[in-house]
């Protein structure tokens, strides 16, 4: 009973309505325990619907992520099918250590390496 009285609209907790006095007084419920629960239920009603916008934005996260790992996927297939492994190596320093100057032609595209690893290789001629 009480389950069914916390889902009902604002007006079923008006001092006028018939049905809420007959709830009260049957289950026993003072003035002070009426008001704490309609604040409560109050309470419930905010904070659900701020769960509701928070998964909302979570699957508008999701979504993005997931577009990203698919451009991440499309550009690793691109540099995989692009020349014999030593090229492939060459580019990837290549774009290592051109990342800043990348960076400013290329919107969206960001550093995703540890700064200076770069640095550390250098591929010769054998």
């Amino acid at each position: 009973m009480c389950l069914w009285a916390m889902q009902q609209d604002k007006s079923f907790y008006s001092p006028d309505s018939a049905l809420y006095n007959i709830f009260c007084k049957e289950i026993g419920l003072t003035q002070d325990i009426s008001t704490n629960m309609l604040e409560r239920r109050d309470r419930i009603i905010e904070l659900t619907q701020q769960l509701t916008e928070s998964l909302s934005l979570i699957k508008i996260l999701r979504t993005a992520i997931d577009e990203k790992h698919q451009k991440f996927d499309t550009c690793c297939t691109m540099v995989k099918n692009i020349g014999n492994a030593k090229q492939q190596v060459k580019m990837l320093l290549w774009i290592t250590k051109n990342a800043d100057k990348l960076s400013e032609i290329i919107p969206d595209f960001c550093r995703s390496v540890v700064p200076g690893v770069a640095d550390e290789f250098e591929i010769t001629d054998r």
